[in-house]
């Protein structure tokens, strides 16, 4: 089956749409900012949208040399959780497709389509901003921010965590959120799949040996679409551990009531280095245990 690829976009708004919003209460819905384009979002001033690079051609052949490592083991919990059975036999035609002007309608309808989530609960807001923080937490682990380039990276007082860059973001991918470390790497990059339980859909996610994000996407196999989502955007991550967590738990983020307040925050959130010091560990066993990583003794 031939990909059809999309492109992740976020809504940008100017700062000064954040100014007033502390103690807002009007409704805030964080997929609201979401759209799904059929090409590359372009630039504007002052934002760069780095989309990464592909790892497997449309026709699902590796794009660079393929080679083995030595995995990271999954807890037993991962291991052990639902995947969904696809169908057999599998679809051979492309009928099974979005057509394509519907995904154009309405960004929460073009988000049911993708992963018709059939989620009951809803979940706290605790684990709402548990995900939130956890994204950020995956951008600045060991000091490193992948929201930056290189070359743009924070003051040496942000680099008092010593952990390995690489080794804490396959910690959380693995001990988090259940994502596989598959042992293959493909152009010297590791690759991590969670598969989900709800659909034949999973995310891929690739690193460096530096521990930077080199590829990141969500790829549907009945309808052959693939998602590419920016690897420098907080929001691709938010959006992601939204979906990821939401299926183990059998969450549905869209039903939790938010307002303009938190739509503050998340904002406030996407700047703070205030979870670099919780080592990796820690702040995984926080969140499994059910606390809140806000209320996490500092």
């Amino acid at each position: 089956m031939e990909v059809s690829p999309q492109y992740f976009n976020h809504i940008k708004k100017p700062a000064s749409h954040y100014y007033h919003l502390s103690g807002s209460q009007k409704p805030y819905r964080f997929l609201d900012q979401i759209t799904f384009e059929f090409k590359p979002v372009e630039p504007v001033e002052g934002i760069f949208i780095d989309y990464g690079i592909k790892h497997f051609t449309d026709q699902g052949q590796p794009a660079g040399l393929e080679d083995r490592y030595t995995p990271m083991k999954s807890p037993e919990w991962a291991i052990n959780r639902e995947r969904y059975s696809p169908p057999d036999p599998r679809p051979s035609s492309l009928s099974n497709l979005i057509p394509p002007m519907q995904l154009k309608e309405h960004s929460q309808a073009s988000l049911n389509r993708i992963l018709n989530q059939p989620y009951k609960e809803v979940p706290s807001l605790n684990q709402f901003w548990n995900m939130v923080i956890a994204a950020r937490k995956f951008e600045t682990v060991s000091g490193y921010d992948n929201t930056r380039g290189f070359d743009t990276q924070p003051e040496d007082n942000y680099l008092d965590n010593k952990e390995d860059c690489l080794e804490a973001r396959k910690n959380l991918l693995v001990n988090l959120l259940g994502f596989s470390d598959t042992g293959v790497s493909i152009g010297g990059d590791l690759q991590f799949i969670y598969q989900f339980s709800s659909e034949w859909s999973q995310v891929e996610i690739y690193l460096k040996d530096s521990g930077e994000v080199t590829e990141l996407n969500l790829y549907n196999h009945e309808r052959g679409v693939e998602i590419r989502f920016p690897v420098r955007s907080m929001e691709s991550f938010i959006y992601l551990f939204f979906q990821i967590f939401g299926d183990i738990y059998q969450l549905d983020f869209n039903k939790l009531e938010l307002f303009e307040e938190d739509e503050y925050w998340v904002n406030e959130f996407k700047y703070t280095y205030n979870f670099i010091d919780i080592s990796t560990a820690d702040f995984i066993k926080y969140i499994r245990d059910g606390d809140s990583i806000l209320s996490y003794p500092q």
